[in-house]
């Protein structure tokens, strides 16, 4: 939408949910990174929307590499760099948690934020980022969504692992 007297144009950004959705958000093609999560948070469905907290925009770079975007770049910038390719969008919703108790607590009273979580944890194990080990063939079972507080829960025996990653010396 282009108002004359008024430099005000519109975009529409497609986002990638966790859960693997796609929405879409109508944004000025300059709002930053900040104005476009905070547009965002109320198409998340999250219960507490205090718990958007945990989560910010990132840029799909590759397959199995995301970027967190920082608070003052241009999604609409990235969107339309990406906009030939062949993937629905370059923008997806990931967590910025790294607290296991707190995850834990926050999916037992949060369904969709368990939902989210679910599906990053199936997303981590294809890309290779965490292995299930000898439990491979139950996360498989529990693939189901509707079994996502089953994979989520804290167990003395957790399903996955992370893979420790070492860096070479230069």
């Amino acid at each position: 939408m282009i108002q004359i007297g008024r430099a005000s144009c519109r975009g529409r950004e497609k986002i990638m949910l966790p859960d693997r959705e796609l929405i879409t958000v109508q944004v000025r093609k300059t709002a930053t990174a900040d104005e476009v999560y905070a547009c965002t948070v109320p198409k998340l469905g999250l219960q507490s929307p205090s718990s958007a907290v945990y989560f910010y925009l990132f840029e799909i770079v590759e397959y199995s590499f995301e970027r967190k975007l920082e608070s003052n770049e241009f999604p609409h910038h990235l969107y339309i760099q990406n906009y030939s390719t062949a993937s629905a969008t370059c923008l997806c919703v990931r967590k910025w948690l790294f607290s296991a108790g707190l995850e834990s607590r926050l999916t037992a009273s949060d369904d969709r934020l368990a939902t989210f979580m679910f599906w990053m944890s199936i997303d981590a194990v294809d890309r290779g980022t965490i292995r299930a080990e000898d439990r491979l063939y139950e996360l498989k079972a529990l693939q189901d969504a509707s079994r996502k507080h089953e994979a989520t829960r804290s167990s003395s025996s957790p399903i996955v692992r992370p893979i420790r990653v070492r860096r070479a010396v230069t």
